[in-house]
């Protein structure tokens, strides 16, 4: 009997869905209504989404505010901040004492349309400088030097005569280089004939 029964339920559920799709098929007005109920689900569903996406720009957009570990990180950055104020604070008297003294140091003032000129200077200055010592020492040797006792016109005649020397060993070497160019260019032209 439950059989049966189970038969004629299971029956019926098929016929009632052959109506149920032969209305569909027939009446556009059935056919619209099944659409509309499956917009108004999308549409909850779209509806869902979006409050999740609005939900998600709100965090991001909240999260400085609202996230614990951003907020300890400003928490000791202000801290931080806070300690090194008070610490110009209370050295606000040692601060202002230091701040009224004049620099001191090596620095020398100069107009700004003479920083140019300056900058070019600085390196013939320091090549004189690094030079300073031998210049002192030509300085002091020439001071102590004497021209009376006659030494120096000794050395002024060997330089002379030195250098009459190199002026006739030049000349006899130019001299050379010329025979023995023209021995070569004869030399070429001897080959070349030949």
């Amino acid at each position: 009997m439950v059989e049966c029964l189970m038969n004629i339920v299971f029956r019926r559920d098929e016929v009632l869905s052959e109506m149920v799709q032969s209305l569909h098929n027939t009446s556009p007005s059935l056919r619209l209504i099944q659409q509309l109920k499956e917009m108004t689900a999308k549409g909850q569903q779209l509806d869902k989404i979006n409050m999740e996406i609005q939900s998600r720009l709100m965090d991001k957009e909240t999260r400085d505010i609202m996230h614990l570990g951003i907020l300890e990180s400003k928490i000791s950055q202000l801290d931080s901040l806070s300690s090194h104020l008070q610490a110009i604070v209370q050295s606000k008297d040692h601060l202002i004492n230091r701040l009224q003294q004049p620099f001191v140091g090596d620095y020398l003032k100069i107009e700004a349309a003479f920083h140019m000129y300056v900058k070019e200077l600085f390196p013939l200055a320091a090549s004189c400088l690094a030079e300073l010592s031998s210049n002192l020492q030509t300085i002091q040797w020439a001071s102590g030097f004497d021209t009376k006792d006659g030494k120096m016109d000794k050395a002024l005649m060997a330089i002379s005569a030195s250098l009459a020397h190199l002026q006739t060993s030049f000349q006899t070497i130019c001299q050379l280089r010329n025979t023995l160019d023209n021995l070569e260019s004869q030399a070429s032209g001897q080959v070349t004939s030949s």
